[in-house]
């Protein structure tokens, strides 16, 4: 993680995280357009997607040059035919030409573009960062829609995925930083014109000598006192994620409603209430 970036940090099992990193730019993305159906995501299959259409407008180009050519062969004589073999000897080098020079600029543009998803290593097992490119992308907005697909389909479409959770502001690893951060999430989600709800704050420190209880004790004097702290079952959470110099902040709603932001806890949830109601319907 580095400073000024966003994205999403995933937890998964240790040994598997090469399999987790793709799965979650196959989930991230599906997500992403479903959430951003007018934005233009940068994909690995994009490129390609480029290159074939232009072997399409080759193919079609080629396909009219021939009629066009049968067409002209009908009412032309022989000298007629040599200066048009001629001519279309030209034009295919020409168009050689021009192909090529434009699938440069393909390649060159995918050299310069970033991908919408890219990640990053963590010193920790079992821990990866997925860092968002794409500005209009909030990482909140697509871990919400990855549990509400789970709470409504009752099906669990990613494997390796455990615990997900947005990092929307990211800062080097020192506590009057990372309260600089978190003061920006409480501006925003804990103002005076919002109904009190119970909170926490969840700290997780690694790699680093930062004191937790010193963070969640200056991040809670951050809080208005109509706020109330419940560890229990909070309905928001203030996340801060150190891991050796990057510090990860975040605002978690519905955190009991979402299994605590972990996707195998919270299918296991919606299953057993759903065979539940299925045996109840069944014993009726």
């Amino acid at each position: 993680m580095r400073e000024a970036t966003k994205g999403i940090l995933v937890s998964c099992a240790t040994g598997v995280e090469a399999l987790c990193v793709l799965e979650c730019f196959n989930v991230f993305n599906e997500i992403c357009d479903r959430l951003y159906p007018n934005l233009e995501l940068w994909k690995p299959h994009n490129f390609k997607k480029e290159n074939e259409k232009e072997k399409e407008n080759e193919q079609e180009r080629e396909s009219d040059n021939e009629k066009e050519k049968e067409n002209k062969n009908k009412n032309e004589n022989e000298n007629d035919k040599e200066k048009e073999k001629e001519k279309e000897k030209t034009q295919e080098i020409d168009f050689g030409l021009a192909f090529d020079q434009e699938l440069k600029q393909l390649q060159e543009q995918k050299k310069e573009k970033k991908y919408t998803f890219t990640s990053i290593k963590t010193p920790v097992k079992g821990l990866i960062f997925i860092e968002i490119h794409e500005e209009k992308i909030d990482p909140l907005e697509i871990v919400l829609e990855f549990f509400r697909e789970i709470v409504e389909t009752k099906e669990m479409k990613s494997r390796y995925i455990i615990r997900i959770f947005p990092i929307q502001y990211i800062c080097y690893s020192d506590i009057d930083k990372i309260l600089l951060k978190t003061k920006l999430v409480v501006e925003k989600h804990f103002g005076e014109e919002i109904k009190p709800f119970p909170y926490c704050v969840d700290c997780q420190i690694r790699a680093n000598g930062i004191k937790k209880m010193e963070i969640i004790q200056k991040v809670a004097d951050l809080v208005s006192e109509k706020f109330k702290v419940d560890l229990t079952n909070p309905k928001g959470v203030i996340l801060i994620r150190t891991i050796a110099q990057s510090s990860g902040i975040a605002f978690l709603p519905k955190y009991t409603e979402y299994g605590k932001y972990n996707a195998k806890t919270l299918y296991k949830s919606v299953s057993s209430t759903q065979n539940e109601s299925e045996s109840e319907t069944q014993n009726k």
